[in-house]
């Protein structure tokens, strides 16, 4: 089925194997966001590929939460849907853009999140599709969601899980462009009680409930600033997603990223790829050379300091709680203005 509401005003960008590249215009009042978006793909979910905020929940037609209006060009149906649309509505321009793709170049309208505040809290029951080991102390742990309710977050966020009486708060490694599959990086500490559980009896398969998402330990999309990362240990999880939320947007800051671990950096390759999109990528891994913590602080600032001008750079730091409040000490004294500084403990 072709829904054809405005004449088209463009042709393909280019053809690759059956399906053609269109050029996408998503209007907002103060600004028109453009993505690419093959005729075999959802407009929502070439739209969060490219980065964007849209507002969603299901996927696949049935809560349209992602309402949109067609303002010009041609669209067609990927799928049917659940969510009644009227004649009236069809009539306007309306549509649901997890279900539509495009046929010519498009402009449409759709609704999104334009700060953490504004995107609902979510309880959702997820499954445990992967659960690996890549250090005897670190898990890392992927949960899928229902495909009628995936979780809408933003890069850098962090959730809380729970089974059965356990709960513990962790950042959210991967990209807002997948609410569906979703990663976290956990340390096996005494203190956490669902960590404990993971490392012991927790199984592919098994239930885990998501709660937030939390935070506002996100990207400043709007800066042209350098960007300092620093990960401490497995904060490398917040970071990641924040770099690859980066990468979507095509943001053109030079980056320097700092890794403090007692081990070779357990996702490196994800640092090997970043070097090749992005030109400006500097990676550095900081292997701690003192046993106490504040000494450790310091032979990072020193690093951190020695290589950036912190006055004009854009700061973000994901280290353990006990041990944050120095080094964000350390880092304001450095020259860092404390507007520039955003940082999520562990």
């Amino acid at each position: 089925m072709r829904l054809q509401w405005l004449q088209p005003f463009g042709e393909p960008l280019y053809d690759w194997g059956m399906a053609s590249i269109f050029r996408v215009e998503l209007e907002r009042s103060e600004a028109t966001l453009e993505y690419d978006c093959s005729s075999e793909e959802s407009l929502l979910q070439a739209g969060l590929r490219a980065g964007l905020p849209l507002r969603y929940k299901c996927t696949n037609g049935s809560c349209g939460e992602c309402r949109s209006r067609l303002i010009e060009g041609e669209i067609t149906a990927t799928r049917g849907h659940d969510f009644p649309l009227s004649s009236k509505d069809r009539e306007d321009g309306w549509f649901l853009s997890c279900t539509h793709a495009p046929a010519s170049v498009v402009s449409f309208s759709a609704p999104l999140f334009d700060d953490a505040i504004e995107i609902p809290h979510q309880t959702i029951k997820t499954k445990i599709r992967r659960l690996e080991f890549p250090r005897e102390e670190l898990a890392i742990l992927t949960l899928r969601t229902p495909r009628s309710n995936t979780l809408q977050f933003l890069a850098g966020q962090e959730v809380m899980l729970s089974h059965l009486l356990t709960e513990h708060r962790y950042p959210i490694a991967s990209c807002p462009c997948n609410g569906m599959e979703l990663e976290f990086h956990i340390q096996h500490h005494p203190s956490d009680p669902f960590s404990q559980l993971l490392f012991s009896s927790l199984r592919r398969g098994e239930s885990v409930t998501i709660d937030g998402p939390r935070g506002q330990f996100v990207l400043n999309e709007v800066s042209d600033r350098p960007l300092v990362l620093i990960a401490w240990e497995s904060g490398f999880a917040a970071i990641r997603s924040l770099v690859d939320h980066f990468v979507s947007l095509e943001m053109e800051n030079s980056v320097s990223l700092y890794w403090v671990s007692t081990h070779p950096p357990y996702q490196a390759q994800h640092a090997r790829a970043w070097s090749a999109v992005i030109d400006q990528f500097d990676y550095h891994w900081v292997k701690p050379q003192a046993a106490d913590l504040e000494q450790q602080s310091e032979q990072l600032i020193e690093q951190v300091v020695q290589q950036n001008d912190l006055r004009r750079c854009d700061l973000y730091l994901s280290a353990p709680a006990e041990i944050l409040i120095t080094l964000g000490g350390l880092l304001l004294d450095g020259g860092l203005p404390e507007q520039q500084f955003r940082a999520t403990p562990l």
